[in-house]
């Protein structure tokens, strides 16, 4: 009796090491997956429905995978074989999503845009200082530290295309921005093209943006920008991506001895968690004149940043963003005897509200603080808006 007990027991011990182990092999999957390691979750799966084909759970893990690593009509019949299984309600619409994606790649072109339009409130529209007096030279000179207050309106338009290839993508973007300010203050409109060339490699992406932006005051030209940016990001997780950018780029001002050359470089760092995205980015800009003749043209640049998106609702996000900016100045003012330094303070925060499958309402605040070691380019500002986009 006592050797057919400890069979028995041997025997249900083994069925749960087993069952234990089917476990911890689809958890391995699972963290491959997550981790990025795609063709390695993918083996992993592929081992596990060898041995039972009708678990649709791990096969509905297999057909994910497939979907990352680019395989899409393997990917679509494993979704459509979870799907005919009857799964509960909202895997079904999962996997429905997954099959309208790979439904919307086999079109080559696609055609988009968006209409936007805002109300904003701002306590200094022209940057005056609040510093009463600015030493220059010896003199002390009286600033204008009258504040002009008001609203006004913004209208922003896009159209983009985007060209799926095999080898490649190719998309452009025409944008225009416009405020409409009162009496006291002119106009800003700016018209930009961007266009980019990019190429996916399992982890990485390589693209080359090109953009040609063009701004003006009430009518009159202001500058021309030419810009080519070299990006290279690096995805090591499904949580996790790395942006690198070189940026190379001309600008053209109304006033010829202001014309200048930028050359920088950009790092950013992005990291997915449940309802929380966090981002960080430092960069380091020249802006060059060869003929160096005036005193607020060629500089050096920093800039610091960080942003934090919280998922409120199910349709609410919560932005809290800090911007670092510091300039210095190449050439010495005589008068001076010292280079003009400017540090710039921005902090912003808002929330998203989602009210239809294109539409979205937000909600913004923003105060810009300068500090400038010529106090007549110090100034303090807030800003209000409320702004409403349409996508289409």
């Amino acid at each position: 009796m006592k050797k057919v007990v400890s069979f028995v027991t041997v025997l249900l011990l083994s069925n749960l090491n087993a069952s234990n182990a089917k476990i911890d092999h689809f958890q391995l999957g699972v963290s491959h997956y997550q981790s990025g390691a795609y063709e390695k979750a993918l083996s992993t799966f592929d081992q596990i429905l060898i041995e039972n084909p009708d678990n649709q759970r791990v096969r509905l893990e297999y057909a994910r995978t497939l979907y990352m690593m680019g395989f899409y009509k393997t990917a679509k019949k494993e979704f459509e074989v979870v799907l005919s299984a009857n799964p509960p309600k909202n895997v079904k619409n999962n996997i429905n999503a997954y099959l309208k994606k790979i439904a919307s790649m086999g079109r080559k072109h696609h055609f988009y845009g968006a209409v936007g339009i805002g109300l904003t409130y701002d306590d200094n529209l022209g940057f005056n200082t609040h510093l009463e007096t600015t030493n220059y030279g010896g003199l002390e000179l009286q600033n204008n530290t009258d504040k002009t207050k008001g609203f006004y309106q913004t209208l922003n338009i896009s159209f983009s295309h985007l060209y799926i290839g095999e080898n490649f993508n190719w998309s452009n973007t025409l944008h225009s921005y416009n405020e409409f300010q009162n009496e006291e203050i002119d106009n800003l409109n700016y018209l930009s093209f961007y266009s980019t060339l990019s190429k996916q490699q399992e982890h990485f992406k390589v693209s080359l943006p090109l953009n040609i932006s063009t701004a003006w005051l009430d009518g009159s030209f202001y500058n021309h920008t030419l810009a080519l940016l070299p990006t290279l990001q690096i995805q090591p997780s499904n949580t996790t991506l790395l942006t690198m950018t070189t940026k190379l780029q001309v600008t053209q001002f109304d006033e010829e001895d202001k014309d200048y050359q930028t050359y920088g470089t950009q790092l950013s760092f992005v990291k997915l968690f449940d309802k929380l995205t966090l981002s960080a980015n430092g960069t380091y800009e020249s802006d060059i004149r060869e003929n160096l003749v005036r005193y607020d043209v060629s500089r050096n640049r920093i800039l610091l940043g960080t942003n934090l998106y919280y998922q409120l609702l199910k349709k609410s996000i919560l932005h809290f963003g800090y911007l670092y900016n510091s300039d210095k100045y190449n050439l010495i003012d005589p008068a001076l005897n010292y280079h003009r330094k400017d540090t710039k303070h921005n902090y912003n925060a808002s929330i998203k509200q989602k009210l239809s499958k294109k539409s979205t309402a937000t909600l913004r605040y923003q105060r810009l603080i300068n500090d400038s070691n010529i106090n007549t380019y110090s100034y303090k500002k807030n800003s209000y808006s409320l702004m409403y986009q349409q996508s289409f």
